[in-house]
């Protein structure tokens, strides 16, 4: 079975960040495919999500360190990004 292509967009909505697909919609608007919480935590609204896209989210999870705008200097997370050199 040939995998789904998706295409992933992130953005902080208020409370973590938002997890889209550009190329998949519903309701009028982007399909939403996980919620990265400001605790780094992962909720996926996908059940059948293919390990490459999950491994993408959890990579975002762990390693932004984002702020809430380009104005506002409030980081979007609780903790510091999981960085390892």
């Amino acid at each position: 079975m040939a995998k789904e292509k998706r295409e992933l967009g992130f953005g902080h909505m208020g409370n973590g960040l938002v997890v889209w697909d550009r190329l998949h919609q519903e309701h009028g608007d982007y399909q939403r495919i996980a919620h990265i919480r400001a605790d780094r935590s992962v909720k996926y609204h996908v059940a059948d999500l293919d390990q490459e896209y999950k491994n993408e989210i959890e990579e975002q999870a762990a390693m932004n360190d984002s702020q809430i705008s380009v104005t506002q200097d409030q980081k979007v997370f609780l903790t510091r990004p999981n960085i390892t050199s």
